[in-house]
């Protein structure tokens, strides 16, 4: 490659776009935060079922973030197993709280 044709690159390059140590250092804060969620929804569940309260919605958390998580990178990149398994985990969810809500409320 050219010096010119790579000063142009770096001028044509979109200002929201992430280089590559970014986006590996979002990839890490994105496991860390999945993880972290995870265990947060472990803990509060054991809390509930020791106070003998229904924990459906905790198990609505946990669906909730593998369905957003799926269904962004299957829109991003284009993978239609991942959109399918988002809808699968968002529809999981729906049912999921709305038996919590009925659980709750009836």
């Amino acid at each position: 490659m050219q010096k010119d044709e790579i000063l142009e690159k770096a001028k044509n390059k979109n200002e929201n776009d992430l280089d590559e140590m970014e986006m590996q250092t979002m990839l890490k804060a994105n496991q860390f935060a999945v993880i972290s969620s995870f265990v947060i929804c472990i803990l509060l569940m054991f809390v509930k079922m020791l106070a003998n309260q229904p924990y459906y919605d905790v198990y609505g958390i946990g669906c909730m973030i593998m369905c957003c998580q799926n269904l962004y990178f299957g829109l991003k990149i284009h993978k239609r197993t991942n959109i399918v398994l988002g809808i699968g985990w968002g529809l999981l969810t729906i049912l999921i709280i709305g038996t919590y809500i009925i659980d709750v409320l009836g």
